[in-house]
């Protein structure tokens, strides 16, 4: 014979915002609620992770209980553990292990500390997210300016204009690179979503202000996938007396709508991982675009495009 009991817990969760994140939110705020102190049994989509990946028994204080079953309020997905006999609590999040989010950090912590960009160039792991899906963000400034390296040892993340990853440590290369979930319903929604990175940059005669804001678009929600699958054409002109031009478009066999080319996320990857976002879906001369952002150094460079769940990348090849 089992006793059912009802819990009923009220909290105020007016700064958590409902992200998990690479840093401490919501048990920071709100340690004793059930999603940091004890564990439910079935996985569910805010917190599918922690089910699949991690043994409880063996790393959590607080083991789950067969018969126990915790079901919290949407948007909170935090859990801890106890690490060793270190009483602090720590962001079990940081114990999910992404493959391609390690890597990524592992280059970029060897980029060099001057890098040719204009203060910060900023991106994500993707274009297109759906409800729950991790972020993974990224950043490089250009430590080469003396003012900008003093000013910026640390940087907070906000998603569309929400803050969830407060402090994010900026390596002393200029890198940065952190993750959260979109796991809100208030900030989440159908159509173009950015990330945006508040940092003290150098001012100009143009520009006073010590203020600035880096950003990235992606699109989220339900974007409509093209019916017609669509791929990129890449031409690498050289003519007699003329310096080689790149250039780029949609190839597609139908037509694509105006409202299908305005939410398609175009970016390019250049031969040390960096993301450039592109202004267009097509560009006669792409080598001066590159020339006006950063350096069109020799190598590998890819360019992707996004339309909801479809996207497509191309190849080409920078020489002398």
């Amino acid at each position: 014979m089992f006793t059912m009991t009802t819990l009923i817990i009220s909290i105020n969760t007016e700064n958590a915002y409902g992200s998990i994140t690479a840093s401490e939110n919501f048990c920071g705020q709100f340690p004793t609620h059930p999603e940091c102190t004890g564990w439910r049994k079935i996985p569910v989509m805010d917190n599918f992770w922690f089910c699949e990946y991690i043994d409880l028994p063996s790393v959590c204080k607080n083991p789950p209980n067969p018969q126990k079953e915790i079901f919290p309020l949407e948007a909170d997905y935090c859990c801890r553990t106890y690490k060793d006999k270190d009483e602090t609590l720590k962001d079990l999040s940081s114990v999910y292990y992404d493959v391609i989010f390690e890597d990524t950090t592992k280059k970029g912590r060897d980029l060099p500390e001057v890098y040719p960009i204009n203060e910060l160039v900023v991106w994500t792991d993707k274009d297109y997210y759906k409800f729950g899906d991790r972020v993974n963000v990224y950043g490089k400034f250009d430590f080469g300016d003396p003012v900008i390296k003093k000013a910026n040892k640390s940087v907070d993340i906000l998603f569309n204009g929400n803050k969830v990853i407060p402090n994010l440590t900026v390596e002393p290369n200029g890198w940065f690179s952190g993750y959260f979930h979109i796991s809100d319903p208030r900030f989440y929604y159908s159509g173009t979503s950015k990330i945006d990175i508040p940092y003290f940059h150098s001012p100009t005669l143009y520009d006073r202000d010590i203020r600035a804001v880096a950003s990235y678009k992606f699109t989220t929600g339900g974007i409509q996938e093209s019916k017609d699958p669509f791929s990129i054409k890449i031409s690498l002109k050289s003519e007699p007396g003329l310096q080689k031009r790149i250039s780029y478009e949609i190839d597609s066999k139908n037509a694509l709508s105006l409202h299908q080319k305005t939410i398609i996320v175009p970016r390019l990857t250049n031969p040390d991982g960096i993301v450039f976002a592109l202004p267009d879906i097509s560009m006669n001369n792409l080598e001066r675009y590159i020339d006006e952002i950063s350096n069109f150094q020799t190598g590998t460079y890819t360019i992707t495009m996004t339309l909801g769940d479809f996207n497509i990348s191309e190849n080409f090849e920078k020489t002398n």
